[in-house]
């Protein structure tokens, strides 16, 4: 039986490989059913009599197969195409060198002391990683070639305004901005939105997304502020449920939460403490904090909730988990790491980000020179240039805290 003809087309991402009888004939074929047009085509190349290279080609190309006959120029795709763009002709000589220079890996490619199987994992974990990072970017933009080598050594990826960080096993990735909030654009905003809308499977919230994006395309501010919360949420607190929490109804959110109400004190209230919450009864609770909250150092949040006072308990040990689940204002003034609970109007105050015994020497310097005004069984309250200040402490804290501010506990029983 006569061989036919190995061909191959190099567009500018993929290349299609082939065999044909009549190669002019199939390439106009393949240029009409794939809506291919002349400046697309990189070369050509064709060699008669060269079929039984097909399959062993194909299964060489298996990682960085598209789809049939397509391949993406890739790793050992791309220094195929090189070889032949040097005049090399296709033989099996030569898709074997092109093997085992993928085996005899370089000091590039190699992460520590890993063995070539250890490493072709990891390797197509790599590969596989920066084909969901592509995914989730369609109608974003993404870089025409990888490198891969530089992505292996420093598990990064910078795209426009994100930031891509992979963990050792190049299984995960986290996204990081390259820009803050407080001084966001627009074209970041709707690089943001698009990425949520690419990775949720959700239709109803695809489309409200791409109303948050035409918004804000059009310059229109009605979704400013939510696409800013979701933003904030999915990219900076890291909490996607939370993220697409601001996009659903209150109906949906609420189904699953239980709210009491009092009649005689008109009020709501939550029916389970802080600490017991589920994630959905989370993210409720999270919404409230544009609801005129006050966190109170006593052991309460409280909000707005259909026009009413709503409250939830929880353990006032608790007090620094509440205020980062909040994400309430941290700051650093003069080497003090503190939280600004500006959440309560008369109440304003600071509290150190970390118990007694976690305090630097300036912070426990700061404390020792301001008035004590109370100490409870968890904190201790005193007062620096008018302003009112917070530390917590731990039980084991006691003997430190008199030791280094010489208090004696038993007063304030």
């Amino acid at each position: 039986m006569e061989n036919k003809d190995f061909y191959v087309i190099e567009l500018k991402k993929k290349i299609k490989v082939g065999i044909t009888y009549d190669f002019k004939k199939r390439y106009s074929s393949i240029k009409t059913g794939s809506g291919i047009k002349d400046n697309e085509v990189i070369n050509t190349f064709h060699y008669p009599d060269l079929s039984l290279l097909e399959s062993r080609i194909k299964r060489l190309f298996k990682k960085q197969k598209i789809a049939g006959e397509w391949f993406y120029k890739q790793d050992i795709v791309l220094d195929f195409v090189e070889i032949l763009k040097k005049g090399a002709v296709p033989t099996i000589n030569l898709l074997d060198e092109l093997k085992n220079k993928q085996i005899n890996y370089s000091d590039v490619f190699k992460i520590g002391g890993y063995s070539y199987d250890e490493y072709a994992i990891l390797k197509e974990n790599a590969i596989n990683l920066l084909e969901k990072i592509k995914s989730e970017r369609i109608g974003i933009g993404y870089p025409d070639s990888i490198d891969l080598a530089k992505f292996m050594r420093t598990k990064r990826a910078g795209y426009r305004n994100i930031v891509y960080i992979a963990d050792d096993e190049f299984l995960y990735f986290e996204r990081k901005p390259n820009f803050d909030l407080e001084s966001i654009k627009d074209s970041q905003i709707i690089e943001c939105l698009r990425i949520i809308k690419n990775t949720t499977p959700n239709n109803n919230l695809k489309n409200k997304l791409q109303n948050y994006i035409d918004s804000i395309f059009a310059k229109n501010d009605t979704f400013f502020q939510k696409s800013i919360d979701i933003i904030k949420a999915f990219f900076f607190e890291l909490e996607e449920e939370i993220a697409y929490s601001f996009l659903l109804g209150e109906t949906e959110i609420n189904k699953n939460i239980k709210i009491s109400f009092e009649e005689e004190g008109n009020f709501y209230s939550l029916t389970k403490d802080f600490e017991e919450l589920d994630k959905t009864e989370q993210i409720f609770l999270k919404k409230s904090k544009d609801s005129n909250l006050n966190i109170d150092v006593f052991g309460m949040i409280s909000f707005d909730y259909k026009s009413r006072f709503c409250f939830c308990h929880f353990d006032v040990i608790n007090y620094l988990r509440v205020l980062n689940f909040f994400s309430i204002q941290t700051i650093d003034i003069d080497n003090l790491r503190l939280i600004y609970n500006d959440t309560e109007i008369y109440k304003k105050h600071y509290v150190f980000r970390y118990k007694y015994h976690l305090l630097n020497e300036e912070e426990k310097e700061f404390i020792r020179k301001s008035k004590i005004e109370d100490i409870s069984y968890w904190y201790i309250n005193f007062i620096s240039n008018g302003e009112k200040y917070y530390c917590l402490y731990n039980e084991e804290d006691k003997g430190l805290i008199s030791k280094e501010l010489n208090i004696d506990f038993e007063e304030y029983d």
